[in-house]
C-alpha cells in the first residue's frame, strides 16, 4: 500500500522535453522506501509563466495567494498566512534572507531555473521547520546533483516584457568530468517602471537582478558529496507614496554529504550545512541611504531513513541555526542606532517522521522538538525619538532575552477507498516563536507607513488544526476538495492604535496577541490534465480569518473562482485562464479600504521547434488581457491603494534546450 508523503504543489521545468503545458506527475517524499506517493498533481512549465516574483507565479496555484509590492517583491500567502508563518528553504535549508520580515524584501531565489518548487504540508513539513500550519515552501535547484548526468545538457532562457522594457536572459548548463558532475546558471533581469491599467506610470517600480550559482558534486559508489555557492543581487524599487530603493545581496554557500546504507537497518544518511551572509539598503528616491538590514546564518542539518520496521518506514534527525539579525538608521551619526538591535538567534530542533499502512488506510505521523533562543544587543540605542500625539506615547520594547520550547505533531488517516479515491482526516498542533521584528522593532518604516514598535512579552503561538479532503487521482477527470480550520492561541499581528509618530505622520503599528480562527476552503477539477487535445481546469478558494471577539484578521485574501481552458496539438499548445477575485469587505477593525473585485484574464500560445539535437519554444503571454485594476488585499494599505498591478502586457519568449 503507498503513503501520501505530502502535500505538494509543484513548478518544475522539464528539462530535454518540449513544452507540455499541462502535465501531472506523481510527487515522490524523500521518507518514501517504496518510491511513490499517492498524490498526483498539476505541474506548469516554470520559463512560460510569469517568473518575475515568486509570489506572482505560485499565485494561481491552489490555496495560494499573494502580496504585492509592484513586480519585484510579492511573497506568496498560503491559507491567508504570511511573512515567518509561511518559511521558505532552497534545497532543505532555510531561505536566510528577510523576506518574512517585511513584503517588500524580496525572496532571494530567481524561479526561472528552480527544478522543483513544493508547498509541504503536514508531517513532511515537520521534517524542515515549524511555524506555519498552512504549510512551507521548498525551491529545489539542481547545483548540488543527486544524480550524475548521462549527458551534457545546456538550457537558455530569454523573454522580453513590451509593457516595462523588460528583458530576461538566462543560462543553464550542466555536465560530468569523470566522477565529478558540474553545474552553472544565470539568470539577468532588467525592467522599467511598468504602466498602470489608468495609463499612469508606476513610479519606482524598476528592477536590476542577476543570479549565479555553481555547483560540484563527487559521486561514489554509495555516496555523493557536493558543494555550491549562489550570488543574488536585486536593485529594485519600492512604489510606496514616497518612493525608495533596495539594494539587495545575498551570497550563499551550500554543503551536502549523502551516504547510501551506512549502516545496517538505515538506507540513507544526509547531512547538509548552508551558509548564507545576507544585506539590503533601503534608499531614499535620491538613492540615499536610508536603513542598513543584514542576516548573516548558519544551518546544520542531519537526517537518518531507516528501513521498514514492523511496516513503519521514515526517518528522524537534527536541526540547528544560528544567526545574526539586525538594522541600522544610516542617517544616524556614526550609524550608531538602531532600527532591529542586532540579535543573536539560536535554535536546536530534532523531528521524527514515521508512515504506515493498515489495510486500504494510509498513516502519516510527525513529530517535532524545537527550543529557541534570541539575545538582542542592548549597546545600541534605537534611532526614533517619535512624538506620539499621545503625550503618554509608547516606550521601546524591553531588550530581554526570550526562549521558547516549540512542539509541534502531525497525524493524518487517507482512506483509498477505490481506485484512484481516497478521502481523510489530518490533525496537528503547530506552535511557533515570535520573530525578531515581532519582539524588539523600534521604529519608522517607510514601506508600509508605519511606526512599528515591538513586544518581548509576546509569548509562543499555538495552532491547532483539522483538515479533511478528498482527491480523485486517476481518470480523464480529476480533483479534490479541502475544508479546514485553524485555532490559533495567542496569534500575533501588527495592530494599528489610534496613535501616531507626529515627526512621521505615521500610524503606530504594535505587534500584540489575541485568540484567532482562520477557516477556509479549497476545490479544484481537472480534464485531461495529461495528453493531447483540450484541458480545462476549474477552482475555487478563500479563507476567513476572525478574532474572538468576531473582528477580522488584517490582510485577507479574497474568495477566488477561476480556471483555465487549453489546447495541445502538434507543435502548438495555448491556455486561456481566468481568475476572479471578490471584493474583500471584511476588514480589521483598523484598515480602512475595501478592496474591489477582479478578473484577470491572461493567454498563454507557444510552438515547439526542433533543430537536429536542438529542441525550443517560442511562445507569447498576454497577461491582464482586459487591462482590470487589481489590487491585492493581502497587500498593506499604503501599498494597495498606492500602486495596482500592472496592466495590460505582453511577453515574448524562446527557450532553447540541446
Amino acid at each position: 500500500m503507498n503513503l501520501t508523503l505530502c502535500l505538494a504543489q509543484d513548478v518544475l521545468p522539464k528539462q530535454n522535453q518540449a513544452y507540455t503545458e499541462l502535465e501531472e506527475i506523481t510527487i515522490t517524499g524523500s521518507a518514501s522506501k517504496q518510491g511513490d506517493a499517492a498524490l498526483s498533481l498539476p505541474i506548469v512549465n516554470v520559463s512560460q509563466q510569469d517568473t518575475s516574483n515568486l509570489g506572482n507565479l505560485l499565485s494561481g496555484e491552489l490555496g495560494v495567494s499573494s502580496t504585492s509590492f509592484g513586480n519585484n517583491a510579492s511573497r506568496p500567502v498560503l491559507r491567508g498566512m504570511s511573512g515567518s508563518r509561511v518559511p521558505i528553504l532552497q534545497n532543505g535549508m532555510g531561505s536566510g534572507d528577510l523576506s518574512s520580515l517585511s513584503d517588500d524584501h524580496a525572496v532571494s531565489s530567481d524561479p526561472v531555473f528552480l527544478q522543483k518548487i513544493q508547498v509541504l504540508r503536514g508531517s513532511e513539513a515537520l521534517r524542515f521547520g515549524a511555524g506555519s500550519s498552512a504549510g512551507l515552501i521548498t525551491l529545489e535547484n539542481n547545483r548540488i546533483a543527486e544524480e550524475q548526468p548521462t549527458s551534457p545538457y545546456t538550457e537558455f532562457q530569454s523573454q522580453y516584457n513590451f509593457q516595462n522594457q523588460g528583458f530576461l536572459a538566462g543560462v543553464l548548463t550542466e555536465g560530468s568530468v569523470g566522477p565529478w558532475s558540474l553545474h552553472f546558471d544565470g539568470v539577468k533581469k532588467s525592467s522599467n517602471d511598468y504602466v498602470r491599467p489608468d495609463g499612469m506610470t508606476q513610479n519606482y517600480s524598476s528592477q536590476q537582478l542577476s543570479d549565479l550559482g555553481f555547483g560540484a558534486t563527487f559521486h561514489g559508489d554509495q555516496s555523493y558529496t557536493g558543494i555550491s555557492y549562489g550570488e543574488y543581487r536585486n536593485n529594485y524599487g519600492i512604489p510606496s507614496v514616497e518612493g525608495s530603493f533596495i539594494d539587495l545581496l545575498q551570497k550563499r554557500l551550500d554543503l551536502v554529504h549523502v551516504i547510501k546504507n551506512p549502516i545496517e537497518g538505515f538506507s540513507k544518511l544526509d547531512l547538509k550545512y548552508a551558509y548564507t551572509n545576507y544585506q539590503h539598503t533601503e534608499n531614499s528616491v535620491d538613492h540615499i541611504p536610508q536603513t542598513n538590514f543584514t542576516n548573516v546564518v548558519n544551518q546544520v542539518r542531519l537526517e537518518a531513513f531507516h528501513d521498514v520496521y514492523a511496516n513503519w518506514f521514515g526517518s528522524l534527525g537534527l536541526q540547528l541555526r544560528s544567526g545574526k539579525l539586525g538594522a541600522i538608521d544610516l542617517t544616524s551619526v556614526g550609524n550608531t542606532a538602531a532600527v532591529i538591535p542586532s540579535t543573536q538567534s539560536n535554535s536546536l530542533a530534532i523531528f521524527l517522521v514515521e508512515n504506515t499502512s493498515l489495510a486500504a488506510i494510509d498513516f502519516k505521523t510527525g513529530l517535532r522538538f524545537e527550543k529557541t533562543n534570541q539575545s538582542p544587543d542592548s549597546s545600541m540605542a534605537y534611532t526614533d525619538h517619535p512624538q506620539f500625539s499621545n503625550p503618554g506615547g509608547y516606550s521601546p520594547p524591553k531588550r530581554v532575552d526570550v526562549q521558547e520550547n516549540l512542539l509541534s505533531a502531525s497525524g493524518s488517516a487517507f482512506w483509498n477507498y477505490a481506485e484512484g479515491y481516497k478521502t481523510g482526516l489530518t490533525l496537528q498542533m503547530i506552535q511557533r516563536a515570535p520573530s525578531v521584528d515581532e519582539l524588539y522593532a523600534y521604529g519608522n518604516h517607510d514601506s508600509t507607513a508605519t511606526f512599528d514598535i515591538g513586544n518581548s512579552s509576546l509569548s509562543k503561538e499555538s495552532t491547532y488544526q483539522i483538515e479533511w479532503a478528498w482527491r480523485k487521482t486517476q481518470g480523464l477527470w480529476q480533483g479534490q476538495i479541502n475544508l479546514y480550520q485553524n485555532k490559533t492561541k495567542n496569534y500575533i499581528y501588527g495592530l494599528y492604535t489610534s496613535e501616531s509618530d507626529l515627526v512621521s505622520n505615521y500610524p503606530v503599528r504594535q505587534f500584540t496577541q489575541a485568540n484567532a480562527t482562520l477557516t477556509g476552503f479549497e476545490s479544484e477539477l481537472l480534464l485531461n490534465s495529461q495528453g493531447p487535445g483540450f484541458s480545462a481546469r476549474l477552482f475555487s478558494d478563500g479563507s476567513r480569518g476572525t478574532f474572538d471577539d468576531n473582528s477580522n484578521l488584517p490582510l485577507q485574501p479574497t474568495v477566488r473562482v477561476g480556471g483555465h481552458v487549453g489546447y495541445e496539438q502538434g507543435l502548438w499548445s495555448s491556455k486561456l485562464s481566468l481568475i476572479h477575485g471578490l471584493g474583500q469587505t471584511r476588514l480589521a477593525t483598523f484598515e480602512t479600504y475595501s478592496t474591489p473585485s477582479y478578473n484577470k484574464l491572461d493567454f498563454r500560445v507557444a510552438r515547439k521547434m526542433n533543430f537536429g539535437s536542438t529542441d525550443g519554444n517560442l511562445y507569447l503571454m498576454a497577461n491582464n488581457l482586459l487591462n482590470d485594476t487589481i489590487r491585492y488585499s493581502t497587500t498593506v494599505e499604503s501599498i494597495r491603494i498606492n500602486a495596482p498591478l500592472a496592466g495590460r502586457s505582453f511577453i515574448l519568449g524562446l527557450s532553447v534546450f540541446y
